[in-house]
């Protein structure tokens, strides 16, 4: 999905909690990582790729990567920060926004979907 129309989503999100106070925003983890030579790099950005929402910006060694999971996307999620988690690019969102200990406390919270 082109960043364009992420951005237009969660811009459509923050709307509806303006209108409705009652309205809860979709649980979801945004994960963000750029080039490391490591050999799970490939490995990464082939996994993230995958994701129906997924972004990149910039080129080269520059370039970031983004993807959006919501709770029904925990397994993608999880196999992808298993790949990045020691990345020393790696960046967390919480429903798109930063949030302290994303990765400590959140992101493991998250993981609660994983139980069937």
């Amino acid at each position: 999905m082109p960043y364009e129309k992420i951005h237009e989503r969660l811009y459509e999100e923050r709307l509806k909690e303006i209108i409705d106070p009652d309205y809860k925003p979709p649980f979801t983890v945004t994960i963000s990582f750029g080039y490391e030579e490591r050999e799970e790099y490939s490995k990464a950005c082939e996994k993230v790729t995958r994701s129906k929402y997924y972004y990149e910006k910039g080129e080269g060694k520059f370039k970031r990567h983004y993807a959006t999971f919501g709770t029904d996307e925990v397994e993608e999620l999880f196999e992808l920060f298993n790949l990045v988690k020691d990345f020393k690019s790696l960046d967390l969102l919480i429903s798109g926004k930063r949030v302290p200990y994303a990765v400590e406390l959140w992101l493991f919270l998250f993981w609660f979907y994983r139980i069937k």
